[in-house]
């Protein structure tokens, strides 16, 4: 995901013109890595409430 926001600035910032499919791509795979971060957050959070009703058993 840093990879991704790191390439959209450099072309953004050196007025590199990216095809539209170049383009879609970037943007996709941006928004893989932002679905992924998601669901790592969810399954943290469910492994944080069974760690805590395992503890307070």
């Amino acid at each position: 995901m840093t990879i991704m926001f790191l390439v959209r600035g450099i072309t953004q910032v050196l007025a590199i013109n990216l095809s539209s499919s170049s383009s879609h791509a970037i943007s996709g795979i941006a928004g893989i890595s932002h679905i992924i971060v998601g669901i790592a957050i969810v399954l943290l959070f469910i492994s944080l409430q069974k760690s805590t009703s395992t503890t307070n058993s």
